[in-house]
């Protein structure tokens, strides 16, 4: 089939309740700016088409295959490796999709996959609510939680998957399912791979998740001045640890949160002088109000704080928001990502992964590195017992309890790319022995197959179960890379 003429895109726009953007509209260059990864502004996808619901997203996979096209699919614009973006490609944005709400009798909460984390957080914290989503407010729950989703709540209540009740996506042939635990046959697989790999199956219009009541936590964000070695983000991270460590040997987890290494940002409110001098950033909260959390969080504050605020009693939902904050404070850089997940985390691994940072050469504009403490063995033991008649194929990811997160900015060019990318890979290159599970974007730029092969079954749980679901509903590899690269299956499956 040719490729479309302007009268057959045309066509399409009539079809779809949404809207289709061209090359050479007002709004197409705008659209590239959407995505939070810089690296990608300048990507030229064929078109975009924003749809308003599960009809539109059918009219355009009809639309898709009928020219044999590649797909992308957008919902919160956060893919790390630009898949939501890809050029020459037709774009599905599930933005407008973007509905959030929450049944009282079920106590459960629907969304659709274009709303964001924040949007979640806030409708629920009105209600008293608060449920397993990720750490950044603007990223889309299209994308987060169909990967597996991992957070704060991670220690207590296991990973988004863990929580899903219900979802319904669209597969290549237009089909609408949907599912949830007492699916069965297919419908059964089907949901079983769609939470942790619904972008290799279809598009998710919706899902539907378990919350938990509302609680108030001691915590916020704050910024204090570092050295060049970055000794206090060390101090802090050993320190976190041995907290943590103790608390799940005694079966009573109340610290979570993150330590993080950076330069101040050029933000306003702090001196020009100071920026971009080294710092060490706290994300931490302890669950409770008493002066035993307060006391707990206050020894993540014992200098002076140049940026946010020192800790103090908020619901959980609004500690949940914080972090997104600071990523503003920034401007807007190509980023590059790498993130190990581990259940050891040794003082000599803190120590060389801090090093490679603290020598990072001057092209780098900044970023993060860091410690995350989020799981723990409570949420592990929920998650499983939530799914134990049918779970899904990330159930790995419930089982770590630190993860460091590299977000490396750098001024967009391919040479900067492969700068980061080889500084990212040797920075989690320390914790490469200890490693437990992975994120799917992991297997984005992986190129040897042997490794892709040991990625994909780190990631999923009987990644073949997970491909025969694929193969049952997209035998013509239409999503390709919409969330995970997985161009060909039977490159990662053991034959």
């Amino acid at each position: 089939m040719p490729p479309p003429t302007s009268d057959d895109i045309v066509g399409l726009d009539m079809m779809v309740r949404g809207q289709v953007i061209v090359p050479g509209s007002i709004l197409y260059e705008a659209e590239a700016k959407k995505q939070h990864n810089a690296m990608y502004h300048s990507n030229k996808p064929a078109f975009y088409v924003h749809c308003k619901d599960a009809a539109d997203i059918q009219e355009t996979l009809k639309f898709v295959t009928k020219h044999s096209m590649e797909l992308s699919i957008r919902s919160g614009g956060h893919s790390i490796c630009g898949s939501s973006i890809r050029n020459g490609s037709v774009v599905v944005d599930v933005g407008r999709i973007c509905h959030v709400d929450y049944d009282e009798s079920t106590e459960s909460v629907t969304m659709g996959p274009g709303a964001t984390l924040s949007d979640v957080n806030v409708h629920l914290l009105r209600r008293g609510r608060m449920t397993p989503v990720g750490v950044i407010p603007a990223t889309g729950c299209g994308g987060l939680i169909t990967q597996g989703g991992v957070g704060w709540l991670l220690h207590r209540y296991g990973t988004s998957v863990d929580n899903v009740i219900a979802m319904t996506i669209v597969l290549a042939d237009g089909t609408l399912k949907e599912l949830d635990h007492s699916s069965t046959g297919d419908d059964r697989e089907l949901f079983f791979a769609a939470r942790g790999a619904a972008g290799v199956l279809g598009i998710v219009t919706s899902i539907t998740m378990r919350t938990y009541p509302m609680e108030n936590v001691t915590g916020g964000l704050w910024a204090m001045l570092d050295d060049e070695k970055y000794s206090n983000t060390r101090k802090y991270a050993k320190l976190a640890r041995d907290l943590i460590v103790e608390q799940e040997k005694k079966g009573s987890r109340k610290l979570f949160g993150g330590v993080y290494m950076a330069n101040l940002p050029p933000e306003e409110s702090i001196p020009e002088e100071m920026h971009g001098h080294p710092c060490t950033i706290v994300a931490m909260a302890c669950w409770g109000t008493d002066e035993e959390a307060k006391d707990m969080v206050n020894k993540f504050a014992d200098r002076d704080i140049v940026f946010g605020k020192p800790p103090g009693p908020m619901p959980f939902n609004v500690f949940n928001q914080i972090e997104g904050g600071i990523f503003l404070k920034w401007p807007a850089f190509a980023i590059y990502w790498k993130t190990p997940m581990t259940n050891k985390l040794l003082d000599k691994d803190i120590d060389s992964y801090c090093d490679k940072y603290a020598h990072h050469e001057p092209w780098l504009n900044g970023g993060f590195g860091g410690f995350e403490f989020q799981g723990g063995k409570q949420g592990s033991q929920h998650g499983s017992k939530l799914n134990k008649d049918n779970d899904h194929c990330v159930p790995s990811l419930r089982e770590y309890m630190f993860v460091i997160p590299t977000y490396l900015y750098f001024p967009p060019s391919e040479e900067n790319f492969h700068k980061a990318k080889k500084l990212a890979h040797d920075m989690a290159s320390v914790f490469e022995e200890h490693r437990v599970t992975s994120y799917s974007n992991f297997l984005i730029d992986i190129e040897s197959k042997a490794e892709k092969m040991r990625e994909t079954d780190l990631c999923f749980s009987g990644p073949d179960r997970m491909f025969k679901a694929k193969k049952q509903v997209d035998p013509d590899n239409l999503f390709t890379r919409s969330v995970i690269s997985v161009s060909q299956t039977d490159d990662v499956v053991p034959q």
